[in-house]
């Protein structure tokens, strides 16, 4: 988004850019993936993610909100592992588009892997563990 305003008297442009800032975490998404792949595998280790069919490659949707905080979409029995995860996490920095504050959807992936053992640090290189999009048109 551009806007120009023109001086008149002496002919001077001035350009102004809106540049698009989007959420980010506290401590960056590669933290954040370290942290969520952590979370997985200690829940993996003490019995909760048991039910292979149910969880491999399941994808919470979270939405990042105006002001930061994550919220949980629905509330289903596994959503469970998603709303503990959510009550220890800290704000994201705020999300500008066209200079206003936008909500984001998170999506964060339990990834088949985590039930053949990968190795946490090969966890964290799946691309779509954890992926931020906008919103679709019209919502």
């Amino acid at each position: 988004m551009k806007a120009q305003e023109k001086n008149t008297s002496d002919s001077l442009v001035h350009t102004f850019v809106a540049v698009d800032a989007f959420h980010q975490p506290p401590n960056g998404i590669d933290k954040s993936k370290i942290h969520w792949v952590n979370y997985l595998d200690s829940l993996y280790q003490i019995g909760v993610l048991k039910n292979e069919k149910l969880y491999s490659d399941y994808v919470f949707n979270v939405i990042i909100s105006i002001n930061g905080s994550l919220v949980q979409t629905n509330d289903l029995p596994q959503d469970s592992i998603l709303r503990d995860f959510l009550k220890i996490q800290k704000r994201w920095q705020l999300g500008l588009q066209s200079g206003r504050p936008v909500s984001s959807l998170l999506k964060m992936k339990i990834p088949k892997e985590i039930f053949q053992r990968w190795e946490k640090r090969k966890l964290v290189l799946i691309p779509d563990l954890i992926v931020r999009e906008e919103f679709p048109k019209g919502k």
